[in-house]
Formats: C-alpha cells, sequence, structure tokens
C-alpha cells in the first residue's frame, strides 16, 4: 500500500468535517493550525515537485483531517506520492 492510500488514522472522526461548498474533508476548528503549519512548512519543497498552493492547502488538509499521521516528513512524502498518483503535478 502506498503512503497515499493510507486509511484513516482513530481520530479521524474527531478531527474532520466535511466542507459545505468543495465538499472535501477539512479539519475541524481545533485542528487548522495543524494544516497551516504543515501547509507552511512543506510549501517550498511541495512547490519544488510542481504542487501549487492550492493543492498543497488541500493536501494539508485531508492529512490532518483524515489523521494521517503527526510529523512534517510523513505529511511531505504522503503528499509527494499521492500528487504522484493522483497526476497533481504533471
Amino acid at each position: 500500500m502506498h503512503d497515499s492510500e493510507r486509511t484513516p488514522g482513530p481520530l479521524a472522526r474527531q478531527k474532520k468535517e466535511i466542507d459545505a461548498e468543495s465538499g472535501h474533508p477539512t479539519p475541524v476548528e481545533a485542528e487548522v493550525e495543524s494544516a497551516r503549519i504543515f501547509e507552511n512548512q512543506a510549501r517550498q519543497f511541495l512547490r519544488q515537485r510542481g504542487l501549487t498552493d492550492e493543492q498543497i492547502h488541500e493536501l494539508a488538509d485531508l492529512f490532518v483531517a483524515e489523521d494521517l499521521g503527526d510529523d512534517l516528513d510523513q505529511f511531505i512524502e504522503w503528499a509527494t506520492d499521492r500528487a504522484r498518483i493522483e497526476g497533481l503535478n504533471d
């Protein structure tokens, strides 16, 4: 299984809500700061891999909302793998 195909973590139900406009999972209010930290710290690296700021934002939200990990290296590895599989950086 690729990192991008991880099963949601045990806290996903407490950390996630669905954005009414986009339909995408987003972190609950208490978790938004964690997503922004991952987003900001990984931005330069993920931009170099062809991702846009909007894609990085959405991936950070999903990573936190689905409780897929808790450190920057996990996020970067997961986001890079997911972008490659989904063709986000083409």
